[in-house]
């Protein structure tokens, strides 16, 4: 017991003295490796027994435009002929694992960016085609933009077994869209194509951002109310953080009042949502809606939702693309080094990518998702919860834990239960401050740490 309470207590002081949980405690770091290394890595998980699914990720990066809240791997077409060069390359990589990773069926199949509705139809046809060659038909879903979605491009995805579809749609307001470089969204785009995706029998979810720069309250509650209006299945509200935008890298972070404005809409949402539109889930108001929720309706409820869990859980994700970030479970997360065309180059020549990795191990991933489950009150006494019994019995004889779940107004979050959990505590390291993060009080979700780490992996890939 003495063992853990000094453990505990080093975590604590750890995530006092840091504003990064991914710096210190948890040190997780992306550092350069050779593609001959990554593709020696996954050759040898083909040789072995995964225990759990494989996810494979397509990333497309391209955008005609970059929104100013953009937080991942998004750039501009660097000429004509780009997205067809990047396109080759992304056919040419599948082949590659396809071989490698022969006879491993796929837990689902996701295509995100970036647009990947910026691809013609017959780009798209070609994508999807050459991943059901390598690994053969699997459920997908589609990152879309509004405005670059056709019924022709829905058809495709549909005829490739793509049920899903989650448009990125971020607010309803004029005057907010333009100045997020995203004056091209109108609500009509909007509604056309999500109904649509519903005509066609797929499961359509929004995104929506509270928070952005110019809306208020008044309008982010008009573009509420707009969306569910329309036939979607699944709503998804989450926080704008400027760290890792275009917004945050020029220098903007949002004032003590932008935070409050943005938490107030977090907080109203789930009122306006309940009263407009019951959801089947949560069933219940959340605790804490500073960060986001997200709602589900009954054929995305029994479908298991839209958050992209499987890509958080354990399991492995093969990223194919330059942008987007994979992980070997029990090993290390990974994202190509350097921009779509220099990726699409080095394949291209018949090279391997250069890769940034993060390395883990079994111990931390099963420590992560126990932390997910705590956080949600759905940790239950399954052989996961069994393997950190002596650490979980610690957490509930001080009252930090409560059933299984923290309680109301807990200080204590996920990145404070991995560490302690894992038992992995980094040494600290001079890192830039991030307010945002302080001002909103809250320690971050699990889903939010794990997009702070793909963040980081980006960045991690710009770098020279």
């Amino acid at each position: 017991m003495d063992r853990l309470a000094q453990r505990f207590e080093r975590v604590l002081a750890a995530m006092a003295r840091t504003s990064d949980p991914l710096g210190d405690p948890l040190a997780l770091d992306f550092e350069p490796c050779t593609g001959q290394w990554h593709a020696e890595q996954w050759q040898r998980f083909a040789q072995g027994a995964p225990a759990a699914g494989l996810v494979l990720y397509l990333h497309l990066p391209y955008c005609a435009k970059i929104c100013s809240y953009c937080l991942l791997s998004a750039e501009r077409p660097d000429g004509a002929g780009a997205i067809e060069r990047y396109v080759e390359a992304m056919v040419r990589e599948l082949a590659r694992h396809g071989e490698i990773l022969a006879g491993l069926p796929l837990t689902r199949l996701h295509v995100g960016g970036g647009t990947p509705t910026l691809l013609r139809a017959a780009a798209l046809r070609r994508l999807l085609g050459a991943a059901r060659t390598a690994f053969g038909p699997s459920p997908g879903s589609v990152e879309a933009h509004p405005s670059t979605t056709t019924r022709e491009k829905l058809e495709v995805m549909l005829a490739h077994s793509v049920e899903r579809v989650s448009f990125g749609v971020e607010s309803l307001t004029p005057q907010v869209l333009a100045r997020a470089n995203r004056a091209d969204q109108t609500f009509a785009r909007v509604a056309s194509a999500v109904r649509a995706a519903h005509e066609l029998g797929m499961s359509v979810n929004v995104d929506l951002l509270a928070g952005l720069p110019g809306e208020t309250a008044e309008s982010f509650e008009r573009s509420l109310q707009q969306t569910l209006e329309l036939p979607i299945d699944a709503l998804s509200v989450n926080r704008f953080l400027a760290e890792g935008s275009p917004l945050g890298r020029s220098g903007h972070v949002p004032s003590p009042d932008d935070v409050r404005a943005a938490s107030g809409m977090l907080e109203r949402t789930d009122a306006v949502v309940r009263s407009a539109r019951p959801p089947d889930f949560p069933a219940a108001a959340p605790a804490d809606a500073r960060y986001g929720v997200q709602y589900l309706w009954r054929r995305a409820a029994l479908e298991g939702g839209y958050s992209q869990q499987d890509m958080i859980d354990p399991g492995s994700v093969l990223a194919v693309g330059a942008g987007g970030m994979g992980k070997i479970a029990s090993g290390y997360h990974y994202i190509a080094h350097g921009g779509a065309a220099k990726w699409a180059e080095t394949v291209l020549a018949g090279q391997l990518p250069e890769q940034r990795v993060c390395r883990t191990d079994a111990r931390f991933e099963q420590a992560f998702h126990v932390a997910d489950r705590i956080c949600r009150g759905a940790l239950g006494d399954g052989a996961e919860a069994q393997a950190f019994r002596p650490e979980l019995d610690y957490l509930e004889s001080i009252g930090v834990i409560a059933s299984g779940r923290l309680p109301a107004g807990s200080r204590i979050g996920a990145a404070h239960l991995t560490a302690f959990l894992s038992g992995r505590t980094g040494s600290p390291r001079d890192e830039p401050a991030v307010p945002e993060y302080a001002l909103i009080g809250g320690e971050l979700p699990p889903s939010l740490l794990w997009c702070r780490l793909a963040m980081r992996a980006a960045a991690a890939a710009r770098r020279a």
